[in-house]
């Protein structure tokens, strides 16, 4: 009984640690984007590795800041379209 007592408590020290490293790594990751500056000192393009689904061999993507923008929009702008269309009266009623 004590073994498996002191097995759990060890298996839940794992997974809490394995939690905690988790947060570092993705915080990593995402500083990993690199700008590019025209001569006037604004940006005009943002870098940063992709990694394609099934691949752990990422390509570096660059996009320009209005490309950015536009994305942005469209994202917000379809995320009310689906909200707004969720919202109807139920069929049959």
């Amino acid at each position: 009984m004590k073994l498996a007592t002191l097995a759990l408590a060890g298996i839940m020290a794992l997974m809490v640690a394995g939690c905690a490293s988790t947060d570092e790594n993705r915080s990593a990751r995402k500083s990993t984007g690199q700008t590019i500056v025209n001569e006037n000192g604004e940006v005009t393009h943002i870098c940063h590795t992709e990694k394609p689904t099934g691949s752990r061999i990422g390509e570096r993507v660059c996009r320009t800041v209005e490309q950015i923008e536009r994305d942005r929009e469209a994202a917000r702008a379809e995320a009310a379209r689906m909200q707004r269309s969720s919202m109807t009266a139920p069929v049959g009623g």
